[in-house]
């Protein structure tokens, strides 16, 4: 369904050569790239789009994941992402540029509206319009929800200085969980997006938009008591007390000191933030071990996300004694619950751990999540809306 992508950057001498480029290296995407290490933050969506055909590598084997992206790159992404079909009825008049058909596309969409089209670098402003714009076409903004955009907002340390232009793109965004911030707690938008966040930001709106709609309660849409999960009070947690979500979220805000956001989480430990005893995770194994990731490997309960949520997992229940059962009722989600998140294959691109009960705004019960990995290799906490979607949820609560 997806059209082979352009990966190269855009410079306007060489625009022929790039798209011989782009036609002629999907190899390099099922092989890896010699300068993408399993390591790096942004593998999983790099892997993710190159085997969709989204993004393709250089000449040489390498991807080059810090080299910037221009405002038309991102468009021809984005379009080949979500637009085949209408990319398919465009003809390239004679003496056009190779990407005509995308521009266009995006044009006759909207996708493009209130940016300017240009081969220069897309500032972080920019990309939010953009990935809002698809929101409002895809009808997923209506969804999110006034309140959630505006709890987002609250969330980012540098919202004062936001043009006001792009307030209403960058809130959405966030909320959503397209959008994370930066390690700093900022979102710095007149930075310039490169190759790794592109690919980041695109697996995680194919993820919002490819998935399934957000499961509605079985209740009327506007439920006069929305209802909350029972508490039992029956087992216990690995500090001894009730196995309820009070005694759970103190624990949370416990491993929130020890590791606040911007905390160093990465793929290989750096610092010495991983868990060494992770791979004696013996139930949160038996969740993550039942999903592939895209390179067809099972997910590390050591290093990366998957370390981070055994660590909290086990913190709350213990490494073994609470086996994980899955969630298909979106309202009974509990802070404390693992988050499996899959792309629209199915294969596993994230593990975190749900920070907040599942409550309802009025159109589908959202949660909150914490993650280590996030946002370039670190641990980001309560910056996202969460949904069940195409994702999959497992609580180790007592039944």
């Amino acid at each position: 369904m997806m059209k082979k992508s352009h990966a190269t950057r855009f410079l306007s001498l060489v625009l022929a050569l790039v798209l011989s480029f782009s036609l002629c290296i999907p190899a390099f995407a099922a092989e890896g790239f010699s300068d993408v290490s399993e390591s790096h933050w942004a593998y999983n969506d790099i892997m993710t789009c190159a085997a969709q055909g989204i993004v393709t590598g250089y000449e040489d084997g390498t991807f080059r994941p810090e080299d910037e992206v221009s405002t038309v790159q991102f468009l021809v992404m984005l379009t080949r992402t979500f637009y085949a079909d209408e990319l398919s009825q465009v003809t390239t008049p004679a003496g056009q540029p190779w990407y005509y058909a995308n521009t266009k596309v995006a044009e006759d969409v909207s996708l493009s509206s209130q940016i300017s089209v240009s081969d220069k670098a897309i500032n972080r402003y920019d990309m939010a319009q953009v990935l809002y714009n698809e929101l409002v076409i895809s009808g997923k903004k209506i969804s999110i929800g006034k309140d959630n955009a505006n709890a987002a907002a609250s969330s980012i340390k540098d919202w004062s200085k936001i043009p006001s232009d792009r307030q209403l793109a960058v809130k959405y965004c966030y909320a959503a969980g397209i959008l994370t911030g930066m390690s700093d707690g900022t979102f710095s938008g007149d930075s310039n997006m490169n190759r790794a966040q592109a690919c980041a930001v695109i697996v995680r709106m194919m993820n919002l938009i490819n998935g399934s709609a957000p499961v509605q309660p079985e209740q009327p849409t506007q439920p006069e008591q929305p209802e909350q999960p029972e508490e039992t009070g029956t087992g216990k947690l690995a500090n001894g007390k009730d196995a309820t979500t009070e005694n759970v979220l103190e624990i949370l805000a416990q491993i929130q000191e020890e590791y606040p956001t911007g905390t160093v989480w990465d793929e290989k430990g750096t610092d010495g933030n991983y868990y060494a005893a992770g791979n004696n995770s013996t139930d949160v194994k038996a969740v993550t071990n039942k999903f592939k990731t895209i390179n067809n490997k099972i997910t590390s309960t050591q290093y990366a996300c998957g370390g981070w949520a055994a660590m909290v997992s086990d913190r709350i229940f213990g490494q073994t004694g609470a086996p994980a059962r899955e969630v298909t009722d979106p309202s009974k989600i509990r802070a404390g619950d693992l988050l499996i998140c899959l792309n629209s294959k199915g294969q596993l691109t994230h593990v975190a751990i749900v920070s907040s009960n599942a409550s309802y705004n009025g159109t589908f019960w959202g949660f909150t999540i914490c993650g280590g990995n996030s946002s370039g290799g670190y641990v980001s906490w309560d910056t996202s809306l969460g949904s069940l979607n195409i994702n999959r949820c497992y609580t180790r609560y007592p039944e």
